[in-house]
């Protein structure tokens, strides 16, 4: 009886155990951790849809890196979501705008100008492949304005040596009124090679062309740089037609230059006087220049006076003293009696010429 009563408390404890079970399968311990895990949920979620500013520090030299701890590969959303909120900020110019600064900014060297088949950013760099090239390089020039207008100002910005010479040679002789306004752009930029290559330009041009005639004789009135006058004086080497006025002009400036202290730019000053003089007024002037302190001044205005057009006596007479100087150097020397040769002169004369000439023969070369 007893034993019974103890299997009957026994089956009612299991069931209620069981009931109990079947009402809350988790238990007690399952429902400590569930806030953990909803709370992290939320963290996650906070991260990707409300970053705070010390949540979100991103480099900016990386557009792939992360934030802080919770952003990982949203890193990146962020990052992009920045840079375009950044973007929409900035005011969008319209079509026209637009269109315009393009325009401008390439409307002096268009990036897909070629010369030949060269493109305008190497046209000079190394020599010409062939005279094939260069020809079709200078016909291409003449034949459009706007390429040779960008390429010369390729050359005021140059200062390489070399291309300023190619480039002078490939255009020097091209008739176009720009070459002369872009060498007045280089003799101003301060950029001393693109000076020297524009005094260059201006010599290929001068002989048919007053303006740069002008533009020398600015450029030796004021210059004193032996480097300088000595190109720009080469620019007159040929006189072609010219004004009264602007001869004068430039022999009156040559003069002065005369008296330059380096022996190069006399040597060049005489040698024009010679050549540009139209009248015996100057004769005196370029005789000076043969008792110059310099041996190679004396014997360039010797040289100069072959075939001078104003051989008066005292021009003969002084050539005749340099040539009988054993003290002079022997080209000097012989120069002298090369351009006496050329000269009408006195049978006494000649009867020196003839005596200094062996003597001048008897002289070693040194």
């Amino acid at each position: 009886m007893f034993g019974k009563l103890i299997v009957a408390v026994v089956a009612l404890v299991t069931a209620a155990i069981f009931f109990i079970y079947l009402k809350d399968p988790y238990s007690s311990k399952p429902s400590q951790t569930e806030p953990a895990a909803n709370t992290g949920s939320q963290q996650v979620a906070s991260n990707r849809t409300s970053p705070s500013t010390d949540q979100t520090v991103i480099d900016s030299s990386n557009p792939f890196a992360a934030g802080e701890p919770g952003s990982n590969e949203n890193g990146a959303s962020q990052a992009g979501a920045t840079q375009i909120q950044s973007e929409n900020d900035l005011p969008v110019a319209d079509d026209a705008t637009v269109g315009s600064t393009v325009a401008d900014s390439f409307s002096s060297l268009p990036t897909d100008y070629e010369i030949a088949g060269v493109s305008i950013y190497d046209v000079g760099r190394v020599d010409w492949a062939s005279d094939a090239q260069f020809e079709a390089t200078r016909e291409q020039l003449a034949n459009d304005p706007e390429l040779l207008r960008a390429l010369l100002e390729q050359m005021s910005a140059e200062t390489d040596p070399e291309r300023l010479k190619r480039l002078t040679q490939l255009i020097g002789n091209l008739d176009n009124g720009v070459i002369t306004d872009v060498a007045r752009q280089m003799l101003d930029s301060g950029n001393p090679e693109a000076q020297l290559a524009a005094l260059d330009l201006l010599r290929q041009t001068q002989s048919n062309n007053s303006t740069a005639r002008d533009l020398l004789v600015d450029v030796i009135s004021v210059e004193q740089d032996p480097r300088v006058l000595n190109v720009a004086l080469n620019a007159f080497a040929s006189p072609g037609s010219i004004s009264t006025d602007q001869r004068q002009g430039i022999l009156s400036n040559v003069t002065d230059l005369a008296n330059h202290y380096d022996a190069n730019v006399r040597a060049r000053s005489y040698n024009l006087l010679a050549t540009w003089t139209d009248s015996e007024a100057l004769t005196p002037t370029i005789l000076q220049g043969l008792s110059d302190p310099d041996a190679g001044v004396r014997s360039n205005v010797a040289h100069s006076l072959l075939g001078y057009d104003f051989p008066d006596d005292s021009v003969r007479d002084e050539l005749i003293r340099v040539a009988e100087n054993p003290n002079e150097e022997r080209s000097t020397r012989q120069a002298s009696l090369h351009a006496l040769g050329r000269m009408s002169l006195t049978e006494d004369q000649r009867a020196r010429l003839r005596l200094a000439n062996q003597d001048v023969s008897r002289v070693p070369n040194r």
